[in-house]
């Protein structure tokens, strides 16, 4: 395994954060691409750690 991709809904700040206190570096993001449960769309954001990135 050489990287860990993660993705989550841009307004889930917890997640978010999560991801980032993993290490992972947020890398870009989506235009609607979360479909919420009450069939709205959201933004997503991506994550990423590759195994040659500073720990």
């Amino acid at each position: 395994m050489t990287r860990v991709h993660a993705g989550a809904d841009t307004d889930n700040d917890a997640s978010r954060a999560i991801l980032r206190a993993a290490g992972l570096r947020e890398w870009g993001h989506d235009r609607q691409a979360w479909r919420r449960a009450d069939g709205s769309l959201s933004d997503g954001s991506y994550a990423e750690l590759l195994v040659t990135d500073p720990r």
